[in-house]
């Protein structure tokens, strides 16, 4: 059929041979009301819900563990039932025309490489923010803008390491 104008639809609508779903002529997308909710859900051949308009807060929500996706499946968000992941093949960027905050109620912060925590920064209880080495024996290196190593904190030694050449300056403020 060929619709002009506005349709109403009473009931579910179907899109596809029948309305069985598992069947070979399940519709390939169905959405139906929650009778309950008022939610308009959204469902795929199998008649698995894919997300859902939530009535009560005016907003889309996900099912489960459904990712949502950006061009391709190598970019989009997903939970996996206890965290939010961003991803993407080429990178992921924060961007903002003002401020970024990180907040974790746990007080720590982790930057990860491959699934390892190489740096966190730890608010320690006290208030007193605290940036680690996450890896035993490896450093925390400073460089300046020219790329070239200023000083480190020597993870094995425990010490603070000055770069060759480099000096401590100890100026007054006048």
């Amino acid at each position: 059929a060929l619709f002009g104008g506005d349709v109403l639809v009473s009931g579910n609508l179907y899109i596809g041979s029948s309305k069985t779903a598992g069947t070979d002529d399940a519709p390939v997308l169905a959405i139906e009301e929650d009778a309950t909710s008022e939610d308009a859900l959204f469902k795929d051949r199998a008649g698995t819900e894919i997300f859902r308009i939530d009535a009560s807060e005016d907003s889309l929500l996900m099912a489960s563990t459904n990712r949502i996706t950006f061009g391709d499946t190598s970019r989009g968000i997903r939970n996996d039932s206890s965290n939010l992941r961003m991803y993407g093949d080429t990178g992921v960027y924060l961007d903002s025309g003002n401020y970024i905050w990180l907040d974790a109620d746990a007080g720590v912060v982790f930057f990860s490489d491959a699934g390892t925590n190489y740096l966190s920064v730890v608010q320690d209880g006290s208030g007193n923010a605290v940036l680690s080495s996450s890896v035993d024996t490896k450093d925390i290196i400073l460089h300046g803008d020219d790329g070239a190593e200023v000083f480190r904190v020597d993870g094995d030694a425990k010490s603070l390491l000055m770069a060759n050449a480099k000096k401590i300056q100890f100026q007054n403020s006048n």
